[in-house]
């Protein structure tokens, strides 16, 4: 398996991966270290790099687009797909989709900003483990996404939202792309399990 260490002796033969997913895993210089001070590590590709990369692009893509909506939807929405589909701007005291939002402000912020800092941690230790790539695609586009709205909050106070879905009289909470991206990553990460436990069946 890509990442793993061995505790001592020589690691099984691996087949050498692909050019393309071996610069693109470890093409940055990432190996894994030891997990333990007794055992030895081997130069193998790491996901770690690839994790950091697609968390970095969710996050610059997030605040762009943040950015442009507070700049150009402050005085107005723009339909982009009648009946359905609008940008508007809207600031969010709460989580994700308006979660917590009627929360006293200090209590909201203080729960909201910590849950963000234990899941980042939580998530860079699962990206450190990880020896899939999908699964690591998907733990940089949860971690990016988290990361965007950590940083609106700590910032203004509030999350910028701006992408509203809607039809006749259903109306989906405004969200962002911040909120999109955690939505890929926990499905991508459901499929890559249930894949993963198919293949042991």
């Amino acid at each position: 398996m890509m990442g793993r260490c061995w505790e001592g002796g020589e690691p099984p033969p691996q087949p050498p991966p692909p050019f393309f997913f071996n610069r693109l895993a470890g093409g940055w210089g990432g190996t894994s270290p030891p997990l333990g001070s007794g055992g030895a590590c081997y130069a193998q590709p790491c996901l770690l790099p690839f994790g950091l990369w697609t968390t970095l692009v969710v996050l610059l893509i997030d605040q762009l687009s943040k950015w442009y909506a507070s700049q150009h939807l402050a005085d107005q929405s723009i339909t982009l797909v009648p009946g359905f589909f609008d940008l508007e701007l809207v600031h969010n005291m709460g989580a994700a989709f308006g979660l917590f939002a009627n929360f006293a402000p200090g209590w909201r912020s203080l729960i909201l900003i910590g849950v963000a800092v234990v899941a980042t941690v939580f998530i860079l230790t699962l990206l450190r483990k990880s020896d899939r790539i999908l699964e690591a695609l998907a733990l940089g586009l949860v971690l990016g996404g988290a990361l965007g709205n950590l940083l609106d909050r700590v910032r203004n106070g509030w999350v910028v939202d701006f992408l509203h879905l809607h039809w006749h009289d259903l109306s989906w909470p405004v969200f962002n792309l911040a909120d999109s991206a955690i939505c890929v990553g926990v499905g991508l990460l459901l499929w890559d399990s249930f894949r993963k436990t198919g293949t042991k069946q």
